[in-house]
């Protein structure tokens, strides 16, 4: 996007699509990866928004708290220890995108990644099923969405 005015009228459209679809009382999340974009939406909508990160450079995890984001998407490479424990801290949840291995899904959901985001859901559902259940509850928030995925891939 290029102008805050085009940011500002795509806010609102969206906002305009989320009350239609009443995603309001679902568990929904509006991202994106243009910071200027999450703030004109976090000001017309009230849905919960994260940011979407690659480049460690710019500090995703203040930038994500700055924009009062209650999410935060990033690239599993990312996700190192210090990276867990500075989110844990901020009290903020980290979706990894894209995790393809199960060994590598269990390093991040020992991390403390509250979801995980793949190309391959099939591949996912035995290891979804072999998970012991979780203190947080992560593993019975995802086995149903396991099992729809599997539904559709089907």
């Amino acid at each position: 996007m290029e102008t805050t005015e085009a940011r500002v009228a795509m806010a609102q459209e969206l906002k305009k699509n989320c009350d239609e679809l009443n995603l309001q009382s679902k568990h929904a999340f509006i991202t994106s990866s243009d910071p200027d974009f999450l703030r004109e939406s976090i000001k017309v909508n009230a849905m919960p928004h994260g940011l979407i990160a690659w480049e460690p450079e710019k500090r995703p995890l203040e930038t994500a708290q700055s924009i009062g984001c209650k999410l935060l998407a990033l690239d599993h490479a990312l996700y190192s220890k210090s990276m867990a424990k500075a989110c844990k801290k901020a009290n903020m949840p980290v979706s990894l995108w894209t995790v393809n291995d199960a060994k590598l899904a269990d390093k991040m959901v020992r991390r403390g990644a509250t979801s995980i985001i793949t190309d391959r859901p099939q591949a996912f559902v035995n290891w979804i099923n072999q998970q012991q259940p979780a203190n947080d509850g992560f593993m019975q928030k995802i086995k149903p969405l396991a099992w729809l995925q599997s539904k559709i891939a089907h």
